[in-house]
């Protein structure tokens, strides 16, 4: 009896969850920019460290079957050129935790707030860009269809390097 409630009081509040959290983040929307696999992460990592290499830059689009309107692009496993969400999100763990390790070798006591600060500040940095950005093309009334998630992940690849 114990077990039954307990499994249908967690699924209420996933239930609950999941439809307050669905008003503010489309997850749909956020799942597409996490569809990789090893061989796309691979080589979009060669890609962002020597662009030169890389000879096609267009991204491959999706066309219905019907009329040939298009529909959107292929997911980042698919496309070499579609941005993910990812990339930058590791780029930005391994930059936070590579700044600790440095932080702690250079003689000065590690303390657990320099992660947390480092972290903080290039969320920030990220958001910042990302409101400029978005500001600029206002300002400069550029029109285009361009996610906020497609920002997002382009600002977020700096980390890589």
């Amino acid at each position: 009896m114990g077990m039954e409630f307990g499994r249908t009081a967690f699924s209420a509040g996933s239930e609950y969850v999941e439809k307050n959290i669905n008003r503010f983040v489309d997850i749909s929307a956020l799942k597409y920019y996490f569809k990789v696999n090893n061989s796309y992460v691979a080589n979009k990592i060669k890609l962002l460290l020597f662009p030169w290499r890389h000879k096609r830059w267009t991204r491959i689009v999706i066309r219905s079957e019907q009329n040939g309107q298009l529909e959107g692009f292929k997911p980042p496993r698919d496309d070499i050129n579609s941005p993910d969400l990812y990339i930058p999100a590791m780029a930005l763990v391994t930059y936070v935790l590579l700044t600790g390790i440095v932080s702690g070798a250079q003689g000065n006591k590690f303390h657990p707030e320099v992660l947390g600060v480092n972290a903080t500040s290039a969320f920030f940095l990220v958001l910042l860009e990302l409101v400029f950005i978005k500001t600029g093309c206002y300002l400069l009334n550029i029109t285009s269809d361009t996610n906020v998630l497609n920002l997002l992940a382009y600002s977020g690849y700096k980390f890589v390097g």
